[in-house]
């Protein structure tokens, strides 16, 4: 309901990217060959350029922001995706040399001092252009995603309690801190989010229900939610409701009501996404087919 940097919104920054890019490295199961890497960046630059595209138009907003602004008016993280993929490419030239997990692990962290290096040298302008600052954030988390499902470490790490515990107990200690001004402390609490949700949602995972089955759709339509969710928030105008729980200073209520809202959200992106299905032109325009359907005959040809 909030833009601004209010004690909510710092919290939820301490889990909601680095979750989601931890899982969206986690769901990969092999590194991609290159054409694997243009099919996805086309599934993720489609959406991109004409979903953000009519974002910005239909709401009056900077053109200019979407290619040009570091949050790229809130769909960034569909082009560092794509980064995040060329990236991945590389490590099977890696591999292809030194078949060890170390070297992979030398590998990422070396990629994380390149985004590192960028961020100091380039200008600001480059930055913003590239998203060098949410790349250089959030490339641990994806890449730890990756790492963990490839050698299995979920099953055997993220899954006992006395780790879920301990991560919880520390989680919350620098959450606090965190939201009182220690901006450094990000990465550790991000990284400490991570194995406390995972066990979360794998406990939900085990139980039939209502609730899991909700969230499991969601789930599966996470891109839709994504892509199409900043429509129908601006729509809502959620800020005058804030002030005015701001005002009764009432934060229980705030945090029910925004929950309901969330939900009534995501289900309306997926109706929104449903829709567009419905049209063959508009689905392999908008998710990008056209171009990965012409990868693939250009693939065959070649063979």
């Amino acid at each position: 309901m909030d833009d601004g940097n209010n004690l909510m919104v710092k919290f939820v920054s301490t889990f909601h990217m680095p979750l989601f890019m931890f899982l969206s490295g986690w769901v990969i199961s092999s590194l991609p060959d290159i054409k694997k890497v243009f099919i996805k960046c086309a599934s993720f630059l489609s959406p991109f350029l004409f979903v953000g595209l009519s974002f910005v138009i239909f709401y009056h907003k900077d053109v200019a922001g979407l290619f040009e602004g570091s949050a790229k008016n809130g769909y960034w993280y569909l082009f560092v995706l794509s980064l995040f993929y060329v990236f991945l490419w590389s490590f099977r030239l890696v591999t292809r040399f030194v078949k060890s997990k170390w070297a992979e692990i030398i590998w990422a962290v070396t990629i994380w001092a390149f985004l590192i290096m960028f961020q100091i040298t380039l200008s600001e302008r480059w930055s913003d252009v590239l998203s060098v600052c949410q790349a250089r954030t959030l490339w641990p988390l994806f890449i730890a995603g990756f790492l963990f499902r490839k050698y299995k470490l979920t099953e055997t790490l993220l899954s006992r309690n006395i780790v879920f515990s301990c991560c919880m107990i520390a989680y919350a200690v620098t959450v606090y801190f965190f939201t009182k001004g220690f901006s450094r402390l990000f990465l550790f609490s991000a990284f400490l989010s991570v194995p406390t949700f995972v066990y979360l949602f794998k406990k939900f995972e085990s139980n039939s229900g209502v609730v899991s089955n909700a969230l499991a759709k969601i789930g599966r339509h996470s891109l839709d939610i994504y892509i199409y969710h900043f429509f129908l928030v601006f729509a809502l105008r959620l800020s005058g409701w804030h002030e005015y729980f701001i005002g009764t200073d009432n934060l229980l209520l705030e945090c029910v009501i925004v929950a309901v809202l969330s939900v009534a959200i995501a289900y309306g992106c997926i109706g929104i996404g449903y829709l567009i299905r419905q049209s063959e032109f508009l689905e392999n325009l908008i998710y990008g087919r056209y171009i990965a359907n012409a990868i693939i005959s250009f693939n065959k040809k070649s063979a």
